[in-house]
């Protein structure tokens, strides 16, 4: 796992979405691999906005509308993926409303740094960490 510059080639096109409640991050743990990280997954004949929309309905059951946030390239060996990166922070408790997939066992918020303690899927540390540098300065995660 490396993040990249702007590549010369993208071999596949991938979405994910940061969500925020009260703070903290709410991340996802994988049955499969035990990993915590945010929803994400592949886009097909889809654009970002609706891949993501489809994404975040699939896995934990939630109709929402995430903002754009960046687009990073990371290298998941020796393929190099395009991740379009967006946001959602919570008004609410979205706890009760959570419909986990069969891939999700569970799901928690965290602060940054409890978060970075975490067994991470790649890359969602420089993921959360850049969603802090350019949203949250002012607030305590």
């Amino acid at each position: 796992m490396v993040v990249l510059e702007y590549p010369d080639k993208i071999d596949k096109i991938a979405v994910g979405c940061i969500l925020v409640y009260n703070g903290k991050f709410l991340l996802f743990h994988r049955a499969d691999n035990s990993c915590w990280n945010s929803i994400a997954g592949n886009m097909e004949d889809e654009s970002p906005e609706e891949a993501i929309r489809r994404e975040l309905k699939e896995e934990i059951g939630l109709d929402l509308v995430p903002q754009f946030f960046t687009t990073t390239y990371h290298d998941y060996s020796g393929e190099t993926v395009e991740y379009n990166l967006f946001v959602h922070v919570f008004d609410e408790d979205p706890s009760d409303n959570i419909v986990l997939d069969s891939v999700h066992s569970e799901f928690k918020l965290f602060g940054l740094d409890d978060a970075l303690k975490l067994k991470l899927f790649e890359d969602e540390d420089y993921c959360l960490k850049l969603y802090m540098e350019s949203f949250r300065e002012d607030e305590e995660i």
